[in-house]
């Protein structure tokens, strides 16, 4: 996010497009989705109740939020994304898929 501040397009920090802004807003609920999932399995787990739906519906929304968000963190990070292990979303996204 703080990239987004520093990154400028139009005389303008992309940061301030509200398509970006968009985009941050979903990363951020996917990564919420995937932390109250994760809390409910725990919770089901140590209340000694059934897992068998709950563990796998959660490592599959994880799994495809990382993969989400660092695809979009790659994105956003316009040419210098792509290159793999040369920024942060460049570096999460290889262990994500």
């Amino acid at each position: 996010m703080a990239y987004t501040a520093e990154r400028e397009q139009f005389d303008r920090a992309i940061g301030e497009f509200q398509g970006v802004r968009w985009r941050l807003g979903e990363m951020a609920e996917r990564v919420d989705t995937s932390r109250l999932l994760t809390l409910r399995a725990a919770d089901r787990a140590d209340r000694g109740l059934s897992v068998d739906r709950t563990f796998p519906m959660t490592k599959v929304n994880a799994t495809e939020a990382a993969v989400e968000n660092a695809t979009e963190a790659m994105q956003l990070h316009a040419g210098s994304g792509i290159r793999a292990n040369t920024t942060p979303s460049g570096t999460s996204v290889t262990p994500a898929s």
